[in-house]
């Protein structure tokens, strides 16, 4: 059941964007973002421009979990990197799934005004669109942070410590981060999972 996010708070503070469409080889999924966070976070309306955006993928009804990141390792009382604006938080959403978690979404906007929501099915089939989409926001909205980090909700970053490690040249935004598995072989049965098709 796919239900649409209601205008029911100050339209400031709930916005709407162009649709976007994602070509692959078998499909063309579209999406829109039915809500944007403070956008004025990655302009030059701020003293600084961020150096990194964090995405931190999560689901509708896990606002206590995003609560939790907040107080934590997300916080300008935990990280020096938050606090002078070095690094911005922000959460992406699927769309929620009920009538209920839709007006928990809005309420949570209007606090903190950190979300990201799309008009994708929550799916574990969409997880990539999601990633996508967090990837098409930072193009679009924050294009001036060198960095995009995209984070899951069980995960707990030391910005700070992270930031300090990092030796930062000219060619330092053109690199990916990652862990490597070495040794493994491509999954070619298309129907596994983790399939790998050429």
């Amino acid at each position: 059941m796919k239900i649409s996010l209601l205008r029911i708070f100050h339209k400031r503070s709930v916005q709407y964007s162009a649709e976007h469409k994602v070509s692959l080889a078998d499909f063309t999924p579209s999406y829109k973002y039915t809500i944007l966070p403070n956008l004025s976070l990655c302009h030059d309306s701020r003293e600084r421009e961020p150096l990194m955006v964090v995405t931190v993928l999560s689901v509708a009804s896990h606002s206590e979990l995003r609560r939790a990141i907040r107080e934590s390792w997300a916080s300008a009382k935990y990280s020096d990197s938050i606090k002078t604006g070095r690094v911005v938080v922000f959460f992406i959403l699927s769309s929620p799934a009920s009538i209920y978690d839709v007006y928990k979404v809005q309420k949570e906007q209007v606090k903190y005004n950190d979300l990201i929501v799309t008009d994708l099915p929550e799916t574990y089939e969409n997880l990539f669109l999601k990633v996508y989409a967090s990837l098409v926001f930072h193009q679009r909205y924050c294009p001036s942070a060198r960095f995009l980090m995209k984070v899951d909700e069980d995960i707990a970053v030391h910005l700070d410590r992270m930031i300090e490690s990092w030796t930062i040249d000219d060619q330092a935004s053109r690199s990916l981060f990652c862990d490597v598995k070495r040794k493994t072989r491509r999954i070619t049965d298309p129907r596994h999972k983790w399939s790998v098709l050429l």
